[in-house]
């Protein structure tokens, strides 16, 4: 069984941390057991906590009743879908329409691996045991041309154990030199 969450809001990221020293009033570094001073850490991305919430709450809301978090190797795909500046318009009575030089894809920051982590760990106990399960991954953003409303959109299945083209013989059967051939060759 195949699940589709659509998650609304400004997606965020994870995985950059920053890491700082605790200090007292007088500046001098605070030590714990062992003479090791104490750090903390924190995400580097403001609003990650927020979206984190955000993402559970209405995971939490769309997974099917009674279906428990997948238990077993999985394929997901994360479409990021983001709002384009107003500047990619034109002016005036066409506003709504386009410039010539407006660019096909939302290549700037944030990058994609980033915000589908920040997802992965938001989903874990809700749509997966944990996101190790994780066997393969398809993340693109594109813009959200339609709707002009960030959101993003997750489709989770279990990995099907299915041969790849190449490891096919003439006849269309999978055969085992050729999966090991692939294998070898890092394909799979």
């Amino acid at each position: 069984m195949n699940v589709t969450l659509t998650i609304h809001g400004i997606a965020k990221t994870a995985g950059s941390k920053r890491v700082f020293h605790v200090r007292r009033k007088d500046g001098s570094l605070v030590f714990g057991k062992g003479g090791i001073p104490i750090t903390n850490v924190t995400d580097d991305c403001k609003g990650s906590k927020q979206w984190r919430k955000i993402v559970q709450y209405q995971a939490r809301d769309q997974w099917p009743h009674g279906l428990a978090p997948f238990d077993c190797a999985l394929e997901v795909v994360f479409r990021f879908f983001v709002v384009r500046p107003k500047a990619h318009y034109r002016t005036g009575k066409f506003a709504s329409t386009l410039r010539d030089d407006a660019p096909p894809f939302p290549s700037v920051k944030p990058d994609v691996l980033k915000l589908a982590r920040a997802l992965e760990d938001a989903l874990t106990g809700i749509a997966w045991v944990d996101d190790a399960l994780i066997c393969g991954e398809y993340i693109e953003k594109r813009w959200s041309d339609e709707t002009r409303t960030p959101f993003v959109t997750v489709d989770i299945g279990p990995r099907e154990v299915k041969p790849r083209p190449w490891q096919l013989n003439f006849w269309g059967d999978a055969t085992e030199a050729s999966v090991r051939d692939a294998l070898a060759k890092g394909g799979a």
